[in-house]
């Protein structure tokens, strides 16, 4: 059972991009795996695979629609044209 503390850094976690989650379990995974260390490559790549996999199942059964590349090649647009 997750503490209190967890459970709102987890809720908290939930509201955030894709892309910012991606990049908390990468480093949550890295340090709790190798903390202080480089991960090694076949390590990181059956990481990669295993997450290809999670998002493969959510999108296969409808748990997740995604977003329209063209969406999202919008918004990084956007994004970098605000960015001066």
């Amino acid at each position: 059972m997750a503490s209190a503390d967890a459970r709102r850094i987890l809720e908290l976690a939930k509201t955030l991009s894709g892309e910012e989650r991606a990049v908390i379990a990468g480093e949550l995974l890295a340090d709790l795996d190798y903390p202080g260390e480089v991960v090694p490559p076949q390590d990181a790549q059956r990481a990669w695979v295993d997450e290809a996999r999670r998002r493969a199942e959510r999108i296969l059964h409808d748990a997740e629609t995604g977003v329209a590349a063209e969406d999202v090649h919008a918004d990084i647009e956007r994004r970098l044209s605000t960015k001066t």
